[in-house]
């Protein structure tokens, strides 16, 4: 398979995380808002346990870095409380 090919598709998958992170964005909105009117703590520490167990599980099974997948997700939930600290001031 050609070099561009490959990278064609390395793009079309990049479009996707990026889509997928906007839909994401509008979820943790409305959790965000679910947490202010109901009064939720906005950190939910049990659920950032369950995360990193997931994480650890999907990495052994594709053989991917536990470690890689942490950073990934650090950021992804500090956006997220970033996005509910705005919502539930």
């Amino acid at each position: 398979m050609p070099l561009t090919k490959v990278r064609k598709e390395i793009d079309k998958l990049d479009d996707d995380i990026m889509k997928l992170f906007k839909k994401r964005k509008k979820l943790v909105e409305k959790v965000g808002k679910i947490k202010k009117k109901h009064k939720i703590p906005m950190l939910q520490k049990v659920r950032e346990v369950d995360i990193d167990k997931k994480l650890d599980k999907f990495a052994k099974k594709h053989g991917l870095k536990k470690t890689f997948l942490q950073k990934i997700w650090k950021n992804i939930i500090d956006e997220s409380k970033d996005i509910q600290k705005k919502i539930m001031k």
